[in-house]
This record gives structure tokens, sequence and C-alpha cells, in this order.
């Protein structure tokens, strides 16, 4: 989330080196913090993982590869059901209670 640390405590105490910030391990899903409104491809209730491409001149290109519900394989279906599936993406979620944040404003 871009700019998501751009804020007059950052700036006043060193910045925050450019990055990404993924946490989609299956851990539950919380609101995104009110800072989160200032970047464009903020997402909340999505699963996925970060691809690095590292190149010969030690650039590192990173781009968020989104899961969906429709990836999930048939066989991992089976082993931990289809509704168990559903409620990984459907209901894994506590959007009433934003967890602490180190983002401050």
């Amino acid at each position: 989330m871009s700019g998501i640390f751009d804020s007059d405590y950052w700036r006043a105490n060193g910045g925050v080196l450019p990055g990404w910030i993924v946490g989609t391990a299956g851990a539950m899903r919380y609101a995104l913090p009110p800072l989160a409104a200032r970047a464009q491809e903020a997402q909340t209730k999505i699963y996925g993982y970060l691809l690095a491409k590292v190149h010969a001149n030690g650039t590192i290109d990173f781009q968020f590869q989104e899961i969906k519900e429709k990836d999930i394989p048939d066989a991992t279906r089976q082993r931990y059901t289809p509704d168990f599936v559903g409620f990984c993406f459907d209901k894994n979620t506590n959007f009433g209670n934003t967890p602490p944040s180190a983002v401050h404003p």
C-alpha cells in the first residue's frame, strides 16, 4: 500500500523504506487501517502470495498474485471439505475489530 506510512510521525522519525506488507497466509483478515485509503492498490479480504523476480543486475520486481476460491484444487477441497474452503474465503474475517497497528496517524 503506497503512502501508508506517509505521515507526520514517520517523516519526523526517519521514514520507512519502500517495501511490501503482505499478511495473507490464511490468518484472520482484519479491516485495513484508516490510512490505507491513501493507497489505490490497498485491498482487503483477498488471499495470495508475493512473487519476487530477481534480475541479473540485482534489482527485484515484486508482484502480488491473488488466489481466488475457484483456484483451489479439487484435491484440497476434498481433503479439507468445500465448506471449510468456503469459510476461509468468506468468513475468516474480523472487520469489527481492527488490530493494533504500527501505523501512526
